[in-house]
């Protein structure tokens, strides 16, 4: 150790604590670039957004529909993605909503879920409370459907 300091004197070493938090860091942003939250393909074309690409691999799904395989995944998913929300009280909705409806939603449905848990915890607050005006990619017969289930369900209790 003493050698390769005397060697290179001007390259810094990183305390191990630091070292780790920057790799955690890195792995951390590399995977929630390669993760967009949508069924995608092993390899996105270079140059390509993986949420183009992802998108475009969506509509050619639902275009072709998906198999069995495919739909129990997206079902798995949309209960996992509800149960990690970082907003406790949207995470609860959520989760009650994906065991209430999962196994009746369809290709179409499951997709535009997708799309939905792409958006920040607010937002998806807002536009199922239908404080916000939804925009087109966003305003699905899933959303009516999520706004129907809020104010038909009863009451809930936040510390049940």
């Amino acid at each position: 150790a003493v050698a390769a300091a005397a060697v290179a004197p001007s390259v810094r070493r990183l305390p191990a604590a630091a070292a780790v938090a920057l790799s955690v860091r890195r792995l951390s942003a590399a995977a929630a670039a390669a993760h967009s939250g949508h069924i995608a393909h092993s390899s996105a074309p270079s140059g390509t957004s993986a949420r183009r690409f992802c998108a475009a691999g969506a509509a050619a799904a639902v275009a072709g529909g998906l198999n069995d395989k495919q739909m129990l995944i997206l079902r798995k998913k949309m209960k996992h993605q509800a149960r990690s929300r970082d907003d406790g009280l949207l995470g609860n909705y959520l989760g009650e909503f994906a065991d209430r409806h999962a196994d009746d939603l369809q290709d179409q449905e499951l997709l535009d879920w997708q799309e939905l848990m792409e958006c920040d915890c607010e937002t998806v607050m807002n536009l199922v409370a239908g404080y916000q005006e939804a925009s087109p990619e966003l305003d699905t017969p899933l959303l009516q459907r999520m706004r129907k289930d809020l104010v038909d369900s009863p009451p809930r209790n936040p510390f049940a």
